[in-house]
């Protein structure tokens, strides 16, 4: 039983490091292309307030103003 999941975590391994060779070779093609814009985002959880319960929605941005 532990062969059988040492060959399986192993061949599991080798999946994953295929597919990091050609997730580096996409990313490198991307990142040379002078069109390629980076954008580095922070999620945060919202904002909340004592007399609305919540001050933001989505990404932190501020919400001005009731849906309706």
């Amino acid at each position: 039983m532990a062969c059988n999941h040492i060959a399986l975590l192993v061949a599991e391994q080798i999946k994953l490091r295929e597919r990091r060779a050609v997730l580096t070779t996409w990313a490198r093609g991307l990142l040379d292309d002078h069109a390629t814009a980076m954008v580095w985002a922070r999620v945060r959880p919202l904002d909340t307030t004592a007399a609305t319960g919540r001050r933001s929605e989505g990404f932190g941005l501020p919400f001005y103003g009731r849906k309706k």
